[in-house]
């Protein structure tokens, strides 16, 4: 699934220019090959639609977590309509959370 065009949000966010990401595959902005593949799988079923997190790279390789909204626009042709918005403060601020409250809780001693 190559990449016909990408607005500038993301291209800035991914550090790619548009020439780099026309034409691209998509599976070189996922982090982890898996992810990918349960995408394209996903994404080609007869459902068509995606709505999961996922983990992207940037340019620099850098982790980028997404929230990834997808969805068949033509089966014949093979395209697709995505939407990745970039949740890493968000998921970052849980765990910060998540981390102070169970910092909160006093251990428990054995005996």
């Amino acid at each position: 699934m190559n990449i016909i065009d990408a607005n500038p949000n993301a291209r800035k966010k991914l550090q790619y220019t548009r020439e780099e990401l026309l034409g691209a595959s998509m599976k070189q902005l996922f982090y982890h090959d898996p992810e990918a593949t349960r995408f394209f799988e996903e994404i080609c079923s007869d459902d068509a639609i995606v709505q999961q997190e996922f983990t992207f790279r940037d340019k620099s390789g850098k982790k980028i977590s997404v929230l990834v909204n997808a969805n068949k626009l033509d089966e014949q042709l093979g395209t697709f309509l995505c939407v990745a918005e970039d949740i890493t403060d968000k998921k970052r601020e849980e765990l910060e959370k998540d981390n102070r409250r169970n910092s909160s809780y006093p251990a428990a001693s054995p005996g």
